[in-house]
C-alpha cells in the first residue's frame, strides 16, 4: 500500500478532527475543519456586530421616547404654574378692583355733594 503525505483518521479531541502525519509523526487540524470554523467564527462575528446596531439602534429610540415624554410633562408642568400663579394673584386682584370701585364711588358720591351744596348757596 503506498502511503500518501498524509492520511488522517476521524478522532475526535474537543470537537475536531485531526490529521496526522505519516512522514513526520505531526499531528495538526484537518485544512477543511479549519476553514469551517474560521467560516463559523466570521459569521459569530457579524452576527454580533448586527446584533449590536439593532441594540444601538433600540438605545437611540429609547432615547428620543424620553425625551419626547419630559418635553410633554415639562410643559404640562409649566400649564399648572401659570394657573397656579393666576389664583394666587385673584385675590390680590379681586381686592384691588374692589378697592378701586369703592373710590371711584366715593368720588362720585362726593361730585354730587358738591353739586347739592353748590345748588344751595345758588338759590
Amino acid at each position: 500500500m503506498k502511503w500518501k503525505s498524509w492520511d488522517w483518521w476521524s478522532t475526535r479531541s474537543r470537537s475536531k478532527r485531526w490529521v496526522i502525519h505519516r512522514d513526520t509523526s505531526r499531528i495538526s487540524p484537518a485544512p477543511h475543519i479549519a476553514e469551517v470554523e474560521k467560516n463559523a467564527r466570521i459569521a459569530q462575528a457579524q452576527a454580533d456586530q448586527a446584533a449590536t446596531e439593532r441594540e444601538q439602534q433600540a438605545n437611540a429610540q429609547k432615547a428620543g421616547f424620553t425625551r419626547d415624554s419630559e418635553i410633554k410633562q415639562a410643559g404640562a408642568r409649566a400649564e399648572v404654574q401659570a394657573a397656579q400663579a393666576e389664583a394666587d394673584q385673584a385675590g390680590p386682584l379681586a381686592q384691588a378692583k374692589a378697592a378701586q370701585k369703592v373710590t371711584e364711588e366715593q368720588a362720585a358720591l362726593a361730585a354730587k355733594q358738591a353739586e347739592k351744596r353748590e345748588g344751595r348757596t345758588h338759590s
